[in-house]
């Protein structure tokens, strides 16, 4: 559950910093800053396969990503 998910980290909450990131212009990004973790979130927003320069653990699949966004996906990217 993506509430659950989201509790977890202090980079959800809502007074934490966040940048809008430019990777590419079919997805969204954004880093969220919180005390103790960074989380960047990417959005892709086309029917399309979008490869972006960005790795890290996805913390909604609790698995690697590998910078390959299916069609629509959205990932939560843990800064290690």
């Amino acid at each position: 559950n993506l509430l659950t998910c989201r509790k977890q980290y202090d980079a959800f909450n809502p007074y934490a910093p966040s940048q809008i990131l430019e990777l590419d212009p079919q997805v969204i990004a954004i880093k969220r800053i919180g005390v103790t973790t960074t989380i960047t979130v990417i959005i892709n927003i086309t029917d399309q396969v979008v490869v972006v320069n960005s790795n890290g653990f996805d913390v909604i699949t609790d698995s690697q990503f590998n910078g390959k966004l299916k069609p629509y996906q959205i990932v939560w990217l843990k800064d290690e």
